[in-house]
């Protein structure tokens, strides 16, 4: 199997040829393995363009995923400019939850940090399954507009594919509109205000998080 046009343009620096595609790239093009058993990201840090590993990281390049040699993108950096692009602002994570947690990716901080937000939620409403919630949440009208919902969709979509439910967590964390609007509409409903109806995706999502007999083992 040859390489990506793609792939190959991050290996050789070529940032025009690699923003024509990114606005229309699915999430899965976007994070690709290919068959050398590398990835663009990889590629791109490992020769230390940081104009383009920047450019990635912004449209959605994931941190955690690794080469056939067990490398992050990061660890593949050879420079400590480089190795910094890797950490997230605080900044950014100050917005994640409500409240002043700090942001994380997925780990038991950020799982705590979830059920702390979700926890009061109604438990007299069914506990959802995760693909109930994924295809709410793919069909909702209310988050056509939201920024990010291609790695949100990819997340949940390998959830469900691979019942590892740490991708779920992943979704509520992934600094993207999504995590933003789950918790304006936390905030409504604690206060009475959301509209049930209009807002199905939110519950299927918030009750999975809370009691989905999966998520109680992390």
């Amino acid at each position: 199997m040859s390489l990506s046009e793609f792939y190959l343009s991050c290996r050789a620096g070529d940032l025009d040829t690699i923003r024509r595609p990114l606005p229309t790239m699915s999430f899965d093009a976007l994070n690709r393995i290919e068959s050398n058993g590398s990835r663009a990201l990889h590629a791109a840090s490992h020769y230390g363009y940081i104009d383009i590993v920047r450019l990635l990281l912004e449209k959605g390049a994931q941190r955690r995923l690794l080469n056939k040699f067990n490398l992050t993108a990061a660890d593949e950096a050879q420079t400590c400019e480089m190795k910094e692009l890797f950490d997230r602002p605080t900044t950014a994570a100050a917005q994640r939850f409500v409240g002043e947690t700090p942001q994380v990716e997925w780990s038991k901080a950020g799982l705590h940090s979830a059920y702390t937000a979700f926890g009061n939620w109604d438990n007299s409403i069914e506990f959802e399954s995760i693909k109930a919630a994924f295809d709410e949440i793919r069909n909702a009208h209310e988050l056509h507009d939201a920024a990010g919902m291609n790695q949100i969709r990819y997340f949940l979509k390998m959830a469900v594919e691979t019942e590892d439910y740490t991708y779920f967590i992943r979704a509520y964390t992934a600094e993207t509109d999504f995590y933003k609007r789950l918790n304006r509409l936390h905030a409504q409903a604690s206060l009475g205000y959301m509209e049930a109806e209009r807002n199905k995706w939110f519950i299927k999502f918030s009750t999975v998080l809370k009691g989905n007999l999966n998520m109680r083992k992390y």
